[in-house]
């Protein structure tokens, strides 16, 4: 899709996905239920996810989700990565993920 939009549209977008990127790492939220989400998901190694985290925010960003569903997916992610930590998890990321979207689609 990128190759049929202007150069300059294309440098908006990654400037903008770029200061997304750095508010997911550096935790830069001003409200305090992202941030707490966050730290629990830095505080677990979720590395992995910030890729899928990222393209929810941008969503949130662009209000294509609301803050509280935005809120209910970093905190399930909070929790799969806690559980992954804590025991043995059978279910991979991608099947959350999976699981993350068809729950974004019902809202």
């Amino acid at each position: 899709m990128m190759q049929y939009m202007p150069e300059d549209v294309i440098m908006k977008r990654m400037k903008h996905t770029a200061a997304l990127y750095c508010n997911i790492l550096h935790v830069n939220f001003h409200n305090e239920e992202i941030k707490k989400a966050f730290i629990k998901i830095k505080k677990a190694a979720g590395e992995d996810t910030n890729a899928y985290i990222l393209e929810v925010y941008e969503d949130f960003a662009d209000n294509n989700i609301s803050e509280n569903t935005f809120i209910e997916i970093l905190n399930t992610i909070a929790d799969y990565l806690k559980n992954r930590k804590d025991k043995e998890n059978n279910i991979a990321f991608n099947e959350l993920i999976q699981y993350l979207n068809a729950f974004i689609t019902c809202k």
